[in-house]
């Protein structure tokens, strides 16, 4: 069981599958907070965070290498100590110790943004991996879920055509459903 504690949250608050169009595609970014909830404070030597990319139900982005990091909050001191690495190829971040190991006191805090990808295409279920190397629990994997959905209501209406002559029909195109009345 990992001795810290990770969660995801995205933005939007819920991810956009990217349409099939051009000028449809839905980016996405997804937090990664990681915490000590205990009451002592924890050693660990790193973790990893794993991304999967890809073509299926199951993959956050189709192009891993579009995926940018920053590091966007920081509280306490344990942070501070430690070298972090994007591996675009791979869809891998890791955290690592700059000495021996990284002391989170209790409460604080990390968050990592993943932004500017495009999210895939297809809907479903997916699943980020964190792996943990702690000094006293050993090596744990931690699963995050997130899910991609369709847009559920039209939007970034456009026009088909930007300049017309006075006889043609306006014809407006949106992404999302087409099916609402």
């Amino acid at each position: 069981m990992a001795e810290l504690h990770y969660e995801i949250l995205t933005d939007p608050g819920e991810l956009r599958v990217s349409g099939v169009g051009q000028n449809e595609e839905s980016l996405g970014a997804v937090y990664l907070s990681v915490t000590n909830r205990e009451t002592t404070p924890v050693n660990i030597a790193g973790f990893r965070l794993t991304i999967p990319f890809g073509s299926g139900a199951d993959a956050l982005t189709s192009d891993v290498g579009r995926i940018r990091y920053r590091i966007v909050r920081i509280t306490g001191q344990g942070w501070k100590k430690v070298f972090d690495t994007w591996a675009p190829t791979a869809g891998v971040y890791d955290m690592s110790a700059q000495s021996t190991s990284i002391r989170i006191l209790p409460g604080e805090v990390l968050v990592v943004e993943f932004y500017d990808f495009p999210v895939s295409r297809l809907p479903g279920l997916v699943h980020l991996t964190v792996e943990e190397d702690s000094f006293a629990a050993g090596t744990s994997f931690v699963p995050l879920g997130l899910l991609k959905r369709p847009a559920r209501a039209p939007s970034n209406f456009r026009a088909e055509k930007t300049l017309l002559d006075p006889a043609d029909p306006v014809v407006l195109r949106w992404d999302g459903p087409n099916t609402l009345t």
